[in-house]
């Protein structure tokens, strides 16, 4: 028993070494929440103060999360562009009725 002297290497060490388990093959994130999900870990790594090297985060990696983000925002898209005559039809029927405008540019009110 060591009590009271300072190893340095407590289970708490934030200068820990980075141990993968599967042969240096990181499986690629299949979707937003899986990428940032993986960005928070390296949050957390970051924030406990241990240093993540420039060369951690590969070419092929950076392009992984960026076409995650480009597919995501892809999406996004094309359901706003769907729901658009959903809200322009409710936003036009909700002020023509709150205004009590008979003619109105709402097709539906005449």
């Amino acid at each position: 028993m060591t009590r009271g002297r300072d190893t340095g290497k407590g289970a708490n060490d934030t200068n820990a070494q980075i141990i993968t388990t599967d042969g240096g093959r990181i499986p690629q994130p299949r979707n937003l929440l899986n990428a940032i999900s993986e960005i928070q870990q390296f949050y957390v790594i970051e924030i406990k103060g241990q240093d993540i090297p420039g060369e951690f985060l590969t070419l092929e990696r950076t392009l992984d999360f960026f076409k995650i983000g480009v597919k995501s925002g892809f999406h996004e898209g094309v359901a706003l562009i769907f729901l658009f005559p959903l809200f322009h039809f409710y936003l036009n029927f909700l002020t023509c009725e709150k205004l009590n405008i008979k003619h109105c540019n709402c097709v539906f009110l005449t």
